[in-house]
């Protein structure tokens, strides 16, 4: 579906620098820094005006929180890469806040490991299926989806 818009020359920033980018075509700019040598030696905070300028459309990034649960605290910033890459997604969430971007799928394995998407508001071809938008760049592993089954206890594995 994102491959479609391919020719208009749309971008996203992602922290999924490999599959996002390649299934859609669109041009992306890495969050992270793994494809990007001025991101990689500067943090988040200071790639913003990179964002702006170029304008994306679609902001992608993994999480390792969901709507249903907190955003902070131990578990979820301390998880996988540590608090660089918690710091990095919460920068993504923030600008994807103040610059009138809508929620239009989170979804993954659990409410504690996700993928949110983001789509800017006024696309005229953010209008149409978000689910499809973002099913179309994930590996098939996933579906996207809104809810999970709530936990009474934590989770015995840990974060």
């Amino acid at each position: 579906m994102l491959r479609d818009y391919a020719a208009r020359g749309f971008a996203l920033v992602t922290t999924e620098a490999g599959l996002p980018p390649l299934v859609s075509e669109w041009r992306a700019v890495d969050a992270w820094g793994l494809n990007d040598q001025y991101v990689a030696h500067h943090t988040a905070a200071s790639t913003r005006p990179t964002w702006s300028a170029i304008g994306p459309r679609l902001i992608v990034f993994h999480a390792y929180f969901s709507p249903r649960v907190v955003d902070h605290g131990e578990r979820v910033e301390t998880r996988s890469l540590g608090r660089p890459w918690y710091r990095m997604v919460m920068t993504l969430k923030g600008y994807a806040g103040k610059h009138g971007y809508v929620l239009a799928a989170c979804f993954g394995r659990n409410e504690w490991d996700t993928h949110y998407y983001y789509v800017r508001r006024g696309f005229p071809q953010g209008r149409g299926d978000h689910r499809a938008a973002a099913r179309s760049t994930t590996t098939g592993t996933a579906s996207p989806r809104s809810t999970w089954r709530r936990r009474t206890r934590p989770d015995p594995a840990g974060p």
